[in-house]
């Protein structure tokens, strides 16, 4: 079988069975070609990290505070929020669907 030796970018002949095969010019230890590992496959491109999710679109809080009818100062989004009214100090759990409608518990 021939291999071929890269640092000294010569050929030589050795039998097939051998094991820790060196380079007869230059001492160099070369794998034969049933012992390299297969070629490494082309890596793709990291791909670009995915955009952050969109914040959350904050709005007045269009409730009204249960005890004195004040509406409450706060900027909200959709959900359940726990808001303090500024003219009373009463807090309460506000239900925000949207910009025009929320529920207020008392």
């Amino acid at each position: 079988m021939v291999i071929y030796c890269k640092r000294c970018d010569r050929e030589f002949v050795r039998e097939a069975g051998e094991f820790g095969v060196t380079c007869r010019y230059c001492h160099l230890s070369v794998r034969p070609p049933w012992g390299r590992s297969k070629a490494p496959s082309p890596t793709k491109a990291p791909s670009p990290p995915p955009p952050p999710p969109p914040k959350p679109q904050l709005f007045p809080c269009p409730g009204q505070c249960p005890r004195c009818g004040a509406q409450f100062a706060s900027m909200v989004g959709t959900g359940k929020w726990h808001l303090r009214c500024k003219a009373c100090s009463k807090f309460t759990m506000v239900d925000v669907q949207g910009p025009d409608t929320a529920t207020c518990s008392r």
